[in-house]
């Protein structure tokens, strides 16, 4: 034990000896504190929906429709599509809240670009997925699990990252008060 910590016991010691130890009240204390975010707080810039819908795009001749949605449903052997498109999604904890469907017209060979998906919030990377597909396949799907907040998502060249294919926004809204995910 240092001199500082038993200089500081014996004064504490004394002025409880004492009775002149005065100690704050907890309101007093409790306003001055750092308040923490929570997923139910939203921020004030954040939207609070954005229409569904998808995203169309061309790269170096390879037409790509981005559809982002809470569920995927499985078209044909090798493709998958979104059930209900949506830019809007609620945050849901630790279960994936966030899909994003490629298709691609024509279908992706071996000749065709390479593609990664980025995930920016507030201007910095938030998350990148590199996908594969199957050959003849027409489709690609990502998922996320995201926080509340206003993200940008972008489809790039995976091997040229500044030549951006696609780009859109969603929202993740708070989860509702007393909501739990399912």
């Amino acid at each position: 034990m240092t001199s500082k910590n038993l200089a500081l016991i014996t004064l504490a010691a004394a002025s409880l000896a004492s009775g002149q130890l005065k100690l704050p009240k907890l309101s007093d204390v409790k306003d001055k504190l750092p308040q923490k975010q929570t997923a139910t707080d939203q921020p004030a810039n954040q939207p609070s929906t954005l229409p569904a819908g998808s995203t169309k795009g061309t790269y170096k001749g390879q037409g790509i429709e981005l559809t982002l949605c809470e569920k995927t449903v499985d078209e044909g052997q090798f493709d998958t599509a979104c059930a209900t498109p949506a830019r809007t999604f609620q945050f849901k904890g630790s279960v994936t809240n966030v899909f994003a469907t490629m298709r691609f017209n024509p279908p992706l060979t071996n000749a065709s670009p390479r593609f990664e998906v980025q995930v920016f919030k507030d201007g910095n990377l938030d998350d990148s997925r590199q996908f594969t597909f199957p050959l003849g396949g027409r489709t690609a799907a990502v998922e996320f699990t995201k926080l509340p907040g206003v993200y940008t998502v972008k489809i790039v060249d995976r091997y040229h990252k500044e030549e951006i294919a696609v780009t859109d926004q969603f929202v993740v809204a708070p989860r509702a008060a007393g909501s739990q995910s399912k």
